[in-house]
């Protein structure tokens, strides 16, 4: 019983790690910001659901103008967070780095899946997952997927 919380505690700590260690690049934010401004179009700090609108309507060519409305409904929805009808910039920053975070988490679900009770996952681990999901890989998919994995050639996957 005491491996089984070690184990936990081990996974927990690796999760609130890689949270704290989510802090956005300056890089980040600048592609944030030059992001933001794509849809700002009038350059009024804050984006508005006409230009949402027009923006979505250019990249969603083939969608009517109903399905691009009900789009850009979800999307203020989402992070339109005081409910002012517009999105300022940091709302929108807010939702950019939920999205990493999301990812990043993603990432830890995935890792564990494979490495299971271990701290990092091997060969093994991959094709164990591959059969649980009914995807019989050769050989040779096996240690291609893997060689990407294993960046430092040890044999085993960690996050570290």
């Amino acid at each position: 019983i005491m491996d089984v919380g070690l184990r936990q505690s081990r996974k927990n700590s690796l999760r609130q790690s890689l949270t704290e260690e989510s802090i956005i690049s300056n890089e980040q934010l600048k592609e944030f910001k030059e992001s933001f401004e794509l849809f700002d179009r009038d350059r009024s700090g804050s984006i508005s659901k006409d230009e949402l609108f027009t923006v979505l309507r250019q990249v969603h060519k083939k969608a009517s103008r109903k399905q691009v409305r009900a789009l850009m409904h979800d999307i203020f929805g989402a992070i339109d967070l005081d409910h002012n009808g517009v999105i300022t910039y940091n709302e929108f920053e807010a939702m950019m780095k939920k999205q990493i975070t999301d990812k990043e988490e993603d990432l830890v679900g995935a890792f564990e899946e494979f490495a299971g009770e271990k701290d990092y996952f091997d060969l093994e681990d991959i094709a164990r997952v591959g059969r649980q999901f009914n995807e019989n890989y050769d050989k040779e998919e096996l240690e291609s997927m893997f060689k990407r994995a294993d960046i430092d050639g040890d044999g085993r996957v960690s996050m570290e």
